[in-house]
């Protein structure tokens, strides 16, 4: 488990100064979306409520789907990215890259805080 000092979160001053809240955006690789369409309906089901919890900012602990979440960090660059996976079953594992969050302008002119989180495999 990656200490909690250590994991990639809001910053409340940020949020406070530029009155924005994080929000978190999940991006599907292509190889994530070919595995996800091999498995079946009951394990698609629990990869979509690991989603739903990742959503809800449980990056790095399990949500109410569970997922014994574990920290990789072989796979992982400590200041640019996490990686992390949640258990599907017995064989396979929902992988995900957990950026920092960027504060920043969007072509509308709004300020926004964003947290990158990508699925693998």
């Amino acid at each position: 488990m990656l200490p909690p000092e250590k994991q990639f979160k809001a910053d409340p001053k940020v949020e406070k100064e530029y009155n924005v809240d994080l929000e978190i955006e999940v991006i599907e690789t292509k190889n994530y979306k070919e595995e996800f369409s091999k498995h079946y309906s009951v394990e698609k089901k629990m990869i979509k409520e690991f989603k739903k919890d990742i959503l809800d900012g449980h990056l790095y602990d399990d949500g109410p789907s569970g997922g014994d979440t574990h920290y990789l960090s072989k796979f992982s660059k400590e200041k640019k990215h996490h990686t992390l996976s949640k258990c599907i079953n017995t064989i396979d594992r929902l992988n995900y890259i957990v950026y920092p969050p960027k504060l920043f302008e969007d072509e509308g002119g709004n300020i926004r805080y964003v947290q990158k989180v990508v699925l693998t495999s």
